[in-house]
């Protein structure tokens, strides 16, 4: 089986992670993977592929965007680029495409005039409201499968028929992302008492500040040494935010949030950790939340994707509204406060992580997908 996966994003995020992911173990299961993807900003996904031996192509592609320039060549290179892929495509051959996003429309054009099939996957709970009217009135036109990364994600493209959609979770590499498999690290085992961290790009979206204001509410309550870790990149993008935020920390004299930028050691600062927040305001399918679990981490996140479901259905971690600062802090301080309770919670999500959301799970399911297409439409 040959697929071609499009993602018209070349910065490295969620879907680029797994794309690759399923690209490498998809291989030794028969299922050549070619991803398709923007040059521009996309270094990080190209060594990552390099690193699993997976060939792929880049090509030109604008994306939507705020940015007006970058959105207005969107707009005028629109029919060439559709083109292109069109091109890339014929030659390729493939049994079938795989687009990414509402708002990826050029991979499912290009498929559908190149005559291949077409898996369209649905990977956020949010999205521009001409974005998603445009992909209503076209997802009867285009797309030969719909998939979605969460129950939610499937809810909001899909109010009249959100069960008969496949859903496909992010996926954990459950070996690497495992308490015995990494290392502590060394500058935050030198902190003292709880490490409580979250981990994604500094954005509106993640909601860093609910986790910083729910610090100032624990600070105030709790009576042990805690210590409160961002990691992420602190994108030039977002200046104001990152000012805004330093702002909470400097009014509120918190002297034990610590930000340590872009890190590529994950696991082993997870495994530093003793407590993983999400305070996230939209998500499908938190891949940090995920790579917490499998590192057997008591976790308390936001109500985004199936995050709740999964939390309620297995007893695997706490689930609070977005936007609350102040249920949020409860519900580490409830974490803290029982050791016993801490632990338990650890190890049913690493559990649940290997049972649901493991890469050779999830490529199962890509692959039943795949080939339902091929051999049923």
């Amino acid at each position: 089986m040959l697929v071609v996966n499009i993602q018209e994003e070349g910065r490295f995020g969620g879907p680029q992670k797994r794309i690759a992911e399923v690209a490498k173990e998809s291989k030794s299961r028969g299922c050549i993977t070619i991803p398709i993807f923007p040059k521009d900003e996309s270094e990080k996904f190209q060594n990552l592929l390099k690193k699993y031996d997976v060939n792929f192509v880049t090509t030109q592609m604008h994306r939507v965007t705020r940015d007006k320039v970058h959105l207005i060549k969107y707009f005028i290179f629109f029919p060439f680029e559709i083109f292109a892929l069109y091109k890339i495509l014929r030659r390729i051959n493939p049994d079938l495409t795989h687009c990414n996003g509402s708002f990826q429309i050029k991979g499912a054009i290009a498929s559908k005039l190149a005559g291949i099939k077409c898996v369209w996957h649905m990977n956020d709970t949010m999205t521009l409201k001409p974005v998603y009217f445009i992909f209503n009135k076209l997802k009867g036109f285009l797309g030969d499968k719909f998939v979605a990364a969460s129950k939610r994600s499937a809810e909001y493209y899909f109010p009249d028929n959100c069960d008969e959609i496949a859903i496909l979770p992010a996926p954990v590499m459950t070996e690497s992302f495992s308490p015995d498999a990494v290392r502590t690290i060394v500058e935050i085992d030198k902190m003292k008492g709880i490490k409580v961290v979250t981990v994604g790009n500094v954005n509106p979206i993640k909601g860093f500040d609910t986790f910083i204001n729910a610090a100032v509410h624990i600070n105030k309550v709790v009576d042990k040494d805690i210590n409160f870790i961002i990691v992420g990149p602190l994108l030039e993008n977002q200046k104001k935010l990152i000012e805004d935020l330093n702002e909470i920390i400097k009014s509120n004299n918190l002297i034990n949030v610590h930000f340590l930028g872009r890190r590529d050691d994950i696991p082993s600062i997870l495994k530093s950790c003793d407590i993983y927040v999400c305070s996230s305001r939209f998500e499908a399918s938190p891949i940090s939340v995920w790579e917490a679990m499998s590192m057997a981490k008591p976790i308390v996140a936001t109500d985004v994707g199936d995050v709740k479901d999964i939390f309620e259905e297995y007893d695997c971690g706490l689930s609070v509204p977005v936007d609350n600062p102040q249920l949020m802090a409860e519900s580490i301080i409830s974490i803290i406060e029982n050791p016993i309770r801490m632990a338990e919670l650890g190890k049913k999500a690493r559990e649940v992580a290997i049972n649901h959301f493991d890469i050779s799970a999830c490529t199962k399911k890509h692959l039943d997908i795949y080939s339902d297409l091929i051999n049923h439409n």
